[in-house]
């Protein structure tokens, strides 16, 4: 089978990594913009550390996660958080 993915960012390198890990080279096409992805982070690492950046990314993946989590349980309208 064929396969050419069509992508950019981060989120295009994981999946192409993905796929070349599955799929034979011959049949894998990867066509990728990755040039957004430099000023992003130039523009990130101007204004935070990477200690800073570092505890960005591990809030917004436990607050994605227990969003999830909370979903699947169907308990985030059932447990009220008061004060």
């Amino acid at each position: 089978m064929k396969v050419a993915l069509l992508s950019g960012g981060t989120g295009g390198a994981r999946l192409a990594m993905g796929l070349a890990a599955v799929l034979p080279p011959d049949d894998l096409s990867i066509v990728a913009n990755t040039g957004d992805d430099e000023e992003f982070w130039a523009r990130c690492t101007e204004q935070l550390s990477d200690e800073m950046l570092a505890d960005l990314s591990l809030s917004c993946a436990l607050w994605i996660g227990m969003g999830r989590v909370l979903r699947t349980l169907d308990i985030g309208q059932a447990c009220k958080i008061t004060a």
